[in-house]
């Protein structure tokens, strides 16, 4: 597992080995991330040392030009070490993801802010990057305005003509330990269990057979322990809908059927607004924001396509990530224990999408409504499917 980060009895070895002893001291050091974490760094600018605990080379790379690494491919020395010097430029406040890679594609990744943390805007405020982007304007994808180079991030999506929400960073996830569980999100937007860890470890209502994570959940009712359950009866799932809000905290909820239906065919320019996509080599549905401003050098297609039509490398779509798109992975169909139509890295056109709504179905508690997509076609969350599947959740919070 890659790890970037420094031990404090470790420090003095890392400078001491370190070939720039010209240069003027770091004012930052950043702290540990493991691989598929973030971390996050405030600074205006200067030099940082970042230590990186690696067996192979590690590639350094960012969304943005006002930082450069010295090396870019940072080879480890006997003791397991690769240390590399950031240099970071001065300027206004910007936030850049700076990802360290290896050959066998192990990930980790840094945020870090010049200038200090964006505050969250005003209720109703609405950016005007640039001076050229007029809040609610419904911009045409493929503007390419980035502010004068740097990406400004929109995350307000309306889900009603009066109701905003901002997307939760990855589909929703549930780690068992062996006697309790943990929630939280996906560490990137195209992260999907699969058929492995704790989708096929389900051995009654609310527990695995080992220690392992869930995120394909049945329907979530009183009934069932949010949905985590391997009984393919639909009496099991019976009752209203309780949703995961309870056991995730932080006012997060499940889109209802009408919200879905608004966001993905009715919004203003919503054909616009979202399409299939590949990212990092996953099938899925790309949303975008109501303002949409297309980082420079990128391309994005609205209205259904195949998955082929809109591709990014993790690096692309950082900046897509940056300036407000979210991404729901082809993370397949739990039935009981058994996982299938996963997105497949060899296969353009694989994999299907599946996401609940906290609608059930009018005329029978075995069915609830929910969102699917496919090469070339999604749907408006006027479909249903029966409530024992295990499908994806993701979650939104209202803004005001």
């Amino acid at each position: 597992m890659l790890k970037v980060g420094i031990l404090a009895a470790l420090m003095p070895m890392l400078f001491a080995s370190c070939d720039h002893a010209n240069e003027p001291e770091p004012t930052n050091i950043a702290e540990g991330v493991t691989c598929g974490e973030y971390l996050e760094m405030e600074l205006s600018g200067g030099k940082i040392y970042v230590p990186v605990i690696c067996s192979v080379p590690v590639t350094c790379s960012t969304d943005v030009n006002w930082i450069t690494f010295d090396p870019v491919v940072a080879v480890p020395n006997a003791d397991g070490w690769a240390n590399i010097l950031f240099t970071v430029a001065p300027g206004p406040q910007a936030m850049a993801k700076v990802y360290f890679k290896t050959e066998n594609k192990g990930i980790a990744m840094m945020k870090l802010y010049r200038g200090g943390k964006p505050k969250d805007p005003e209720p109703g405020g609405g950016d005007t990057p640039g001076g050229g982007d007029t809040p609610g304007g419904g911009d045409t994808p493929g503007g390419g305005d980035t502010s004068g180079g740097e990406i400004v991030k929109h995350d307000r999506f309306s889900i009603s003509e009066t109701a905003v929400v901002r997307f939760s960073p990855g589909n929703l996830q549930a780690t068992y330990n062996g006697s309790t569980w943990s929630w939280g999100f996906a560490p990137n937007q195209w992260d999907a269990i699969g058929y492995t860890s704790g989708n096929n470890k389900i051995n009654g209502n609310g527990t695995l057979s080992e220690p392992g994570t869930v995120d394909l959940f049945g329907w979530s009712t009183y009934a069932t322990c949010c949905g985590i359950h391997n009984s393919q009866n639909y009496l099991d799932y019976s009752g209203d809908f309780a949703g995961w809000q309870g056991a995730i905290g932080g006012g997060w909820r499940t889109l209802a059927r009408d919200e879905w239906k608004y966001l993905l065919k009715l919004r203003p320019n919503a054909n616009n607004l979202a399409a299939q996509a590949r990212v990092n080599d996953v099938s899925g549905l790309v949303i975008l924001p109501d303002e949409w401003v297309l980082p420079s050098g990128l391309s994005f297609t609205g209205e259904p396509q195949g998955f082929a039509t809109n591709q990014y490398s993790v690096e692309e779509w950082a900046m897509m990530e940056q300036a407000g798109a979210i991404f729901l992975p082809c993370a397949g169909k739990r039935q009981g224990t058994y996982v299938t139509d996963l997105s497949s890295k060899n296969s353009i056109q694989s994999g299907m999408g599946r996401y609940w709504s906290s609608t059930p179905y009018s005329t029978t508690e075995s069915a609830s409504c929910y969102v699917e997509f496919s090469s070339g076609y999604y749907s408006d969350c006027s479909d249903f499917t029966a409530r024992v599947w295990g499908i994806s959740v993701r979650l939104v919070q209202d803004i005001n």
